[in-house]
């Protein structure tokens, strides 16, 4: 499946498990999925594209306050998959940035001085 063809909770799934591998070591909340992210899981564990396990219960956390309690591997495509979606969001966002840098509104002053002496 291409992202193109991704739904948007799986989109949002592979940005969640993403961020599990990098920030967390691959440990994910349970918590923090629903059935649909564990079916959509079940299928990219199928096609290879990702795989999520349950950490073995010796090794969960018995403070109560950490119940990541699941371990993500991610394939080089869905890296790459995720790499493309974060690259599309910061380019979204950046477009509606309204906060100028100040290289940014130096040259929109020397465009609105060019202007005024042009006119």
């Amino acid at each position: 499946m291409s992202l193109e063809e991704m739904s948007r909770d799986a989109k949002s799934l592979l940005l969640f498990f993403e961020t599990c591998a990098v920030d967390h070591g691959g440990l994910v909340r349970e918590s923090a999925m629903n059935a649909d992210d564990f079916s959509i899981a079940e299928e990219w564990r199928d096609t290879g594209y990702a795989r999520l396990e349950r950490v073995r219960a010796a090794d969960l956390a018995t403070n109560g306050t950490d119940r990541r309690n699941y371990v993500v591997f991610l394939s080089d495509r869905a890296f790459n998959d995720a790499h493309a979606l974060r690259r599309e969001r910061a380019n979204f966002l950046g477009a509606q940035r309204t906060r100028l840098t100040v290289a940014e509104a130096h040259a929109a002053e020397e465009t609105r001085n060019g202007k005024e002496s042009n006119a």
